[in-house]
């Protein structure tokens, strides 16, 4: 009962990215770690990481995240900075790959 509750009280972000469910499913830490590092190393490519900043910058240079439109949502329009800060990270991420 108090694990249910607990499990419930974490926020979806923070159980996304602690993988809160790999380690209640395996408590084991080695599973654990290979999971972490299997969704961490998915597949970033420049090419499509570069395509997501120009069209984030367009809709930017729009002013589509500042006033009402038909292209952003209304609930994602005040998300743009996790946007950004996800963004920076896959750049950070991809700076260290040898290509």
């Amino acid at each position: 009962m108090l694990v249910t509750e607990l499990y419930k009280a974490i926020p979806k972000s923070v159980g996304d990215e602690k993988n809160i469910d790999a380690i209640a499913r395996n408590p084991d830490a080695e599973a654990v770690r290979r999971l972490r590092a299997s969704k961490e190393g998915s597949d970033l490519d420049f090419d499509d990481v570069a395509s997501e900043i120009r069209t984030f910058t367009d809709d930017a240079n729009h002013q589509y995240y500042l006033a009402p439109n038909r292209v952003i949502q209304k609930q994602q329009r005040p998300k743009w900075r996790f946007i950004v800060k996800r963004l920076y990270g896959s750049l950070v991420k991809l700076s260290a790959q040898p290509k």
